[in-house]
């Protein structure tokens, strides 16, 4: 599979990542990223080379595999082990990866199932989709991705669709006759808590991205109250869509 515009594929037990340059194609083995300069190496013209799964940069373990059990185990120990209350399974809208699209319910709903198995204590869970068999997982649904520009109408869009049954984060594609439709509905099609997230402090790093000033985050709030009248679901959530990335926000 293609890792950040490389080839990286498995042979005798080295991993060997290629690119093409050039100067044509080169070939390195482990720990060398450029594939430029290293020493060529041999193998057996009859052993056989595997391709590594990867997805957003990262190689994915066998499913059928001991790795992909101790995947599930120690992200389950790192929250018993932190007290976390809390864990947001990004990216499990890709399980598709792990045994083909036809297969992305069974595989994405073993791990979420193998990670609580291991978790000490039940903790609030929310993903970045949903398959039905973890609804009784989920504490929560409709976080976005994060806006970076325009975030008052981000904010009046959100809002509009937070009560429609889209399941995929930042996925919507509503038009005015469902905002008229949902926006005045009580409660989501999965009957879950409702939330604003996520958001980040923006600044002006890089330029395109427009900064977030205290009007913003005074308009978002004043949304969440008038959407918790409506909705208490999205009230349970207010203190956590406000912790934000970088300087801090300081409002008088």
């Amino acid at each position: 599979m293609r890792r950040n515009g490389f080839l990286c594929s498995l042979i005798a037990g080295v991993l060997v990542i290629s690119c093409s340059g050039p100067g044509g194609i080169y070939v390195s083995p482990e720990g060398n990223d450029s594939g430029r300069g290293t020493r060529r190496s041999s193998h057996d013209a009859r052993q056989k080379a595997y391709h590594l799964r990867e997805m957003f940069g990262r190689f994915v373990p066998g499913v059928d595999t001991p790795l992909f059990g101790e995947i599930t185990r120690t992200t389950a120990d790192i929250i018993n082990m932190c007290g976390f209350d809390g864990i947001y399974f990004d990216l499990i809208d890709a399980s598709d990866i792990l045994g083909g699209a036809e297969n992305a319910w069974y595989y994405g709903t073993h791990f979420v199932f193998e990670v609580a198995r291991n978790l000490k204590q039940p903790v609030g869970m929310e993903m970045s989709t949903i398959f039905h068999h973890w609804w009784h997982f989920r504490s929560c649904w409709q976080a976005w991705d994060r806006p970076v520009r325009d975030y008052k109408r981000f904010i009046d869009i959100h809002t509009a669709a937070i009560k429609t049954n889209e399941y995929d984060h930042g996925l919507w594609n509503g038009h005015l006759p469902l905002i008229k439709k949902y926006a005045a509905a009580e409660g989501g099609g999965l009957l879950l808590p409702l939330h604003l997230g996520w958001w980040g402090n923006q600044t002006w790093n890089p330029p395109q991205v427009e900064p977030i000033f205290p009007d913003d985050i005074e308009y978002l709030c004043c949304r969440m109250i008038a959407a918790s009248i409506v909705n208490p679901g999205i009230k349970s959530r207010a203190q956590v869509i406000l912790i934000t990335a970088g300087e801090p926000l300081k409002m008088e």
